[in-house]
């Protein structure tokens, strides 16, 4: 597999609301919240910085699973003001939210999740596909009420064109039969060229791949 992507859905993010006033009140600024949240002992680090008219907003677009983010974000020192140290919910509110939205996704009109699975220029697009459908029987059993459709599947169109080739391919040894049973007029040899007519059309094709 190359590459899996997704489109449409919630993406979970944490955000730091921060009160620009209570910042200035202890003497602080953005930047030392921002050292304090990169510096410290998390899987994720520090996002964007959104300036409002009274808030700034640090989103963290990372990982979560932790199930007590928010908790050791808000016990979080941030500087000192004289001997007293400087907490972040002090200055902040921390929301276990989730993103802006960027676009939106519907299938049959109701809101979905597009999940998209990108193989590999020269990979095995049938064992991707079969793998891919496993994964999802799996999640299916994994989160009860989780629903999983196949919208587009690559590989019903190779299996079509497969079957097509097949169809072809014996009309193609059957016309040459008949072509050689015309120019010979016996039986026998038409019977001998069109068992070796596949076997030298699959010859042809391994000299060109090979």
């Amino acid at each position: 597999m190359l590459s899996a992507y997704t489109f449409g859905g919630d993406t979970r993010q944490i955000q730091v609301r921060v009160d620009r006033n209570k910042l200035a009140a202890y003497g602080l600024n953005i930047i030392a919240i921002r050292k304090a949240i990169d510096s410290a002992n998390f899987n994720h680090g520090g996002g964007a910085l959104i300036s409002g008219a009274s808030q700034v907003e640090v989103e963290i677009n990372n990982e979560f699973e932790e199930p007590q983010t928010v908790q050791r974000l808000e016990a979080l020192p941030i500087g000192h003001q004289g001997s007293r140290i400087v907490y972040l919910r002090d200055v902040a509110q921390v929301l276990d939210t989730h993103a802006a939205l960027v676009g939106n996704f519907y299938y049959n009109g109701k809101p979905a999740i597009w999940l998209g699975v990108q193989g590999e220029g020269k990979g095995n697009y049938l064992a991707l596909t079969q793998h891919a459908k496993k994964l999802a029987r799996l999640l299916v059993r994994e989160y009860p009420g989780l629903k999983v459709q196949t919208v587009f599947d690559q590989a019903f169109y190779i299996h079509l064109n497969d079957g097509n080739a097949l169809h072809e391919f014996i009309m193609a040894v059957v016309l040459a039969s008949l072509v050689i049973l015309l120019f010979l007029g016996e039986l026998g040899g038409t019977v001998i060229a069109a068992a070796v007519l596949p076997s030298a059309v699959a010859f042809g094709f391994f000299l060109v791949y090979a």
